[in-house]
């Protein structure tokens, strides 16, 4: 069984001199105290992966094109389908807005529908 548990040094520190936060490679906040050090967690996957809680942020994209019918259905944007779009038209946009490096780094298996599946992305933007 593999381990769960990404060795410590993979991950990134963000922190405000009150607080930090351990950011883990696929961009979670895997561990939290708020609002201080020595509080109570808010996140703590890093400790326990079952019960432990992180905050990540996915996009929902599609296998193909959203058909027309689905992007105009008040149900479909409830259901954040109407407006998803294909991982190449995701990075493309990116790309768009300034980001480099775009890249879908994972799935995460959780579908809303046949062909529309929730995702990771990574991007950079450059620094000027």
């Amino acid at each position: 069984m593999a381990n769960r548990y990404a060795p410590l040094g993979e991950y990134g520190v963000i922190g405000d001199l009150h607080t930090v936060a351990l950011v883990g490679g696929d961009g979670s906040i895997d561990f939290l105290c708020l609002p201080h050090f020595d509080s109570p967690s808010v996140f703590a996957a890093l400790v326990d992966a079952e019960r432990g809680g992180r905050f990540q942020i996915a996009d929902m994209i599609r296998d193909e094109s959203t058909p027309q019918c689905e992007r105009v259905t008040n149900g479909s944007w409830a259901n954040c389908v109407g407006g998803t779009v294909t991982v190449s038209c995701f990075i493309r946009m990116l790309a768009e807005i300034g980001f480099v490096r775009a890249a879908c780094i994972k799935t995460t298996g959780y579908r809303t529908s046949a062909s529309t599946i929730g995702a990771f992305f990574f991007a950079q933007k450059p620094s000027k």
